[in-house]
């Protein structure tokens, strides 16, 4: 197990995406989108509905999948050193606007912690038109990023200046050969580096729902004071109760 895990660790070193066991049954899986479907809290955006995180972290199986065992061992290995859930987040992005969709359907970078790591999990079956997610493999890697600019006028800097969203015109054409898409089945999870550029295809059918869990090491202090307001009492049920595990959960747990 630690042999396979330092394998997709490489992977997930180089080029900045990886995907992973499902953490959650397919029935499991259906419970947390049913929940999402029924709640009425959340904030819209154009077309995307973004779940209050506290409704987030009362969805039914919402930790045994931040705590998945594989996903925190790839983040400990990217961090060097124990993961700790700094925010969770659940959306539904909406097919009403198409390609006219901003935000986080224009490529762009994270910039959550000096390294963090995230992971992905669709609540529903995401086909090439339900707005699947895509991410630019190597992006977060510079001397990558100059060997595919030295033909160009752009400079290094160009990238990695703010949240990269100035440079995401040229990214489809500079890094053609080097974006995946990602569609699939409710329940497929992956990790990615989203220092690396990202985003989500606009949606022209249907939807798309998903959950992220963000690793870090230090959140944000508006995201410590955001997750102690939804604070535990204990490891919930379902979660193994270990070191790694508590760690994970330090800023959700009450003192």
């Amino acid at each position: 197990h630690s042999a396979e895990i330092e394998n997709i660790s490489e992977i997930f070193e180089r080029d900045g995406l990886v995907s992973i066991e499902p953490p959650l049954t397919e029935d499991q899986v259906i419970a947390m989108r049913h929940y999402f479907e029924k709640s009425q809290k959340f904030s819209r955006s154009l077309s995307i509905l973004n779940f209050d995180i506290s409704d987030v972290v009362q969805a039914p199986h919402i930790f045994n999948l931040a705590t998945h065992s594989q996903a925190l061992a790839i983040a400990k290995n990217f961090l060097g050193g124990p993961a700790s859930i700094v925010d969770l987040s659940a959306w539904r992005s909406l097919s009403e606007q198409g390609e006219k969709m901003p935000g986080s359907h224009t490529f762009h970078r994270d910039r959550d912690d000096f390294r963090a790591c995230k992971m992905f999990l669709y609540l529903n079956d995401v086909g090439p038109n339900n707005g699947p997610h895509m991410f630019v493999k190597k992006s977060h890697d510079p001397s990558f990023v100059a060997s595919k600019i030295e033909q160009s006028t752009l400079q290094v800097n160009d990238f990695f200046t703010g949240n990269g969203r100035a440079i995401a015109k040229f990214a489809e054409h500079i890094f053609e050969d080097c974006i995946t898409e990602l569609p699939g089945n409710a329940g497929m999870c992956f990790m990615e580096n989203t220092y690396g550029l990202h985003r989500g295809k606009p949606p022209t059918a249907g939807m798309r729902q998903i959950v992220q869990v963000l690793y870090a090491t230090i959140p944000y202090p508006n995201r410590i004071a955001r997750l102690a307001k939804v604070g535990l009492e204990r490891i919930p049920d379902g979660c193994d109760d270990t070191p790694l595990v508590k760690h994970a959960l330090k800023y959700f747990l009450r003192a």
